[in-house]
């Protein structure tokens, strides 16, 4: 491999790098923010726990139908779009949390916001970047 493929592969790997840290950081985020805004806004534990357990599943189901994707558009691509589909869901989470803290979105609300954003819509676009990276990765 010469030296300019090294660059080249080094320079893929590196955004591949940074893409995949700015996912964990919101998601970390997330994981320590959730709890005390669930407490605060009247969710029970099981219903927070529901949310995070929703996400991993539909992840986990979403990932055969993403591989297929990057297989036709490309792992570039399919990253570029789990991760501003990530974005999106971690602004709605925020406005959602918002709404909820100042007494505009009532415990059942933020549930059903948190379950369908964060649990079902965040778990399928998680399954794009996760699926895409290791795609993207030169054997």
């Amino acid at each position: 491999m010469s030296v300019t493929e090294q660059s080249a592969r080094s320079r893929r790997l590196m955004g591949l790098f940074l893409a995949l840290l700015a996912l964990v950081i919101g998601q970390g985020s997330v994981f320590s923010i959730l709890p005390p805004l669930a407490r605060e806004v009247g969710m029970s534990t099981f219903e927070v726990g529901l949310v995070v357990t929703l996400s991993s599943a539909v992840a986990f189901l979403c990932g055969p139908w993403w591989g297929r994707r990057v297989s036709r558009i490309g792992s570039r691509r399919v990253i570029l779009e789990g991760l501003w589909g990530s974005f999106l869901i971690f602004v709605l989470f925020g406005i959602a949390g918002a709404l909820a803290l100042g007494g505009a979105l009532g415990a059942t609300w933020f549930f059903a916001v948190l379950a369908i954003g964060r649990g079902l819509l965040f778990g399928i676009f998680l399954a794009a970047v996760i699926v895409a990276s290791y795609a993207a990765v030169p054997t």
